[in-house]
């Protein structure tokens, strides 16, 4: 009877392990590399627990049997089940965002739940009868594991056990926690795709959503070198800046860029009152936000970002700026982009309210409502994130338009990949999104005539931009963080200058987000950092690479004057590649390989493993 329920118990917590490991690696392109290092930390917390359970049956003196039972049965049921839970949570989070769900982001979403249901298009009787589900589970493993525990093996080991042993497991219980503790705190360095170690010890990782931060010494150096020799503008041109940017937004449905539909209305009536310069051609470093976020404010492509960037609104506040970021979403979870954002003398995200949903637009007007005037003492930059673009924004019924629509984050998803089951469903996504933008446009309008009211817009520079793209059904696919294709490297780029006007931008075909920040210094004639890597956009064009990547996805984009953009990508785990034209690229269909130059192939190639890009900086 012992030895079924020790195999029984064996049985309990290695299943999970095995079942979510297998579709962690299988379906998530996990490294292989991690199953040690997971079940070490299995093996870890099995011991605690076991501990646990031989000092509740030497507690004869406070508990009785069947309370020392009952109390042991709980111990060996509930800690796999509640493994379980986290495992489901993570599956979860790798199928609709593509990454692992840290603790403090989840549970920044708990309060908002039903809302944040809602946005995934998952109905409350599902929510329900999954809780309900889980509850009954509980109830019937611990019943069965206090039937299988009439003779618990833990009780015969506490029975062999003196005095002086049981004295020896609580101190060594104590010192098995704390290691176990260390072991997490510091597994991001020993292995950054363990699972566990992510989800509750995140801030101990270098891992950045889908990528790993590739900082070297050399690199964090000359930053740190940077940061205390760079010298602020005693002449520069004191205009306020806004910066809004805008999660998943993708130029191309935006009506101020072509589009068809009405999508931007407000920023093309503005657009004929002030310079409003519509850039075509920018690119995202990554299809995700927290690279794309980091990019944009620290002018560096993945492989060159160190792990304390100075940052565009570091270098706000140095040159006498009032900085203010106001963002609709949780950037002080997600992955610590509140720290790495830099110095700011106001920082407010949806973390900071409980009035609304965390990716609810309508906070940062809430929040920008209580700031005060202008007293033209010193200029300001604002930063705003606005979500109403995003899957997981809130959408106004004011802002539903172009219907029938439907959330496509709430669709079943297949390998990461969600499909639209019809045209009709498509169609419904794509309503759903243009109804995103067309709130996006709403919602900045506002914005701008709060800060116009409170006298910030008499001598501005007003710049709009995205953090990556959208796939809305090209390539089979809904949503983001998922290959290089065009859809989700393209983003928006404008400028519209307030009260002031000069000459417009030479005509780069194409440009990077990490020239995003450079530009916007030198449109108020402020010095950028030496070791930014993006190109201010009012000089010349010139020769460059421009780099991207998701996941083990990375390439370049090589423009050289008077010839035609080429990009080119290469998969590091499958060891494809591709070699098109920019014009191409803008129909890739497939990523069959068309390499008609291998020499330029050759040198591309070699210009990525320069880079330090590797399949290990991809995470799954």
């Amino acid at each position: 009877m012992k030895s079924k329920s020790t195999i029984a118990e064996i049985t309990l917590w290695l299943s999970p392990s095995i079942a979510f490991l297998y579709i962690y690696i299988n379906l998530f392109h996990a490294s292989k590399s991690v199953i040690i290092p997971h079940f070490f930390l299995i093996f870890i917390l099995w011991q605690s627990i076991v501990a646990l359970r031989v000092l509740t049956w030497r507690a004869s003196k406070i508990l009785s049997h069947p309370r020392r039972r009952l109390l042991s049965s709980a111990l060996t049921a509930l800690p796999p089940l509640a493994l379980s839970l986290i495992y489901t949570t993570i599956v979860i989070g790798l199928f609709s965002w593509g990454r692992v769900i840290t603790w403090p982001l989840f549970a920044s979403y708990t309060g908002k739940l039903s809302i944040f249901t809602e946005s995934l298009n998952l109905p409350k009787t599902t929510i329900l009868a999954a809780s309900i589900l889980f509850i009954c589970a509980t109830a019937v493993a611990c019943t069965l594991s206090y039937i299988a525990t009439q003779r618990d093996w833990c009780q015969s080991l506490s029975d062999k056990i003196s005095i002086t042993g049981i004295v020896t497991i609580i101190p060594l219980s104590i010192a098995l926690a704390l290691a176990t503790k260390l072991y997490l705190s510091n597994i991001g360095g020993l292995h950054p795709q363990e699972p566990i170690g992510i989800a509750f010890f995140a801030s101990g990782t270098t891992l950045l959503q889908s990528h790993n931060l590739a900082s070297t010494p050399s690199i964090d150096q000359n930053e740190i070198q940077e940061s205390s020799k760079y010298t602020p503008s005693t002449s520069h041109k004191k205009r306020n800046l806004i910066l809004i940017i805008g999660d998943a937004l993708r130029p191309d449905h935006m009506s101020i860029y072509g589009y068809p539909r009405k999508t931007t209305p407000n920023l093309i009536e503005t657009s004929k009152t002030y310079q409003t310069l519509v850039f075509h051609g920018m690119k995202a470093v990554c299809a995700e936000s927290a690279c794309g976020l980091l990019a944009t404010a620290s002018s560096r492509p993945l492989h060159l970002m160190p792990s304390r960037p100075l940052t565009l609104s570091e270098i706000m506040v140095r040159n006498g700026y009032i900085t203010r970021l106001i963002l609709s979403g949780d950037h002080t979870n997600f992955y610590s982009l509140k720290e790495m954002y830099g110095r700011t003398d106001i920082y407010l995200d949806g973390t900071n309210q409980k009035a609304h949903y965390i990716n609810d637009d309508l906070l940062v007007l809430e929040f920008l409502k209580d700031i005060p005037q202008d007293d033209k003492k010193k200029p300001a930059f604002f930063q705003f994130h606005l979500m109403s673009t995003h899957g997981l924004g809130l959408r106004q019924k004011i802002n539903e338009k172009f219907l029938p629509a439907s959330n496509y984050y709430g669709w079943q998803a297949q390998k990461k990949i969600r499909i639209a089951s019809s045209a009709e469903d498509a169609q419904k996504a794509t309503n759903y999104y243009d109804n995103g933008v067309l709130q996006f446009d709403a919602i900045t309008k506002e914005i701008l005539e709060l800060l116009e009211q409170k006298g910030y817009l008499e001598n501005s520079t007003i710049v709009l931009t995205a953090d990556h793209g959208e796939m809305l059904g090209e390539h089979n696919f809904f949503g983001h963080q998922r290959s290089t294709y065009e859809e989700v490297l393209n983003i928006p780029f404008i400028i519209q200058r307030r009260g002031y006007t000069e000459k417009g931008l030479p005509p780069w075909p194409i440009a990077s987000q990490i020239d995003i920040a450079p530009t916007i210094l030198k449109e108020l004639d402020i010095p950028a950092p030496t070791t930014w890597k993006g190109i201010a956009l009012q000089n010349p064009p010139e020769d460059r690479f421009i780099h991207f990547q998701q996941a083990s996805e990375a390439g370049i984009y090589l423009y050289k004057t008077q010839e035609p953009p080429v990009k080119y990508t290469k998969n590091l785990s499958t060891k494809e590649e591709t070699l098109i034209t920019l014009e191409e690229a803008s129909k890739e269909g497939t990523k069959a390989a068309k390499l008609k130059d291998r020499e330029l192939t050759n040198k591309l190639q070699e210009e990525i493993m320069k880079s330090g890009l590797s399949e290990q900086n991809g995470a799954p």
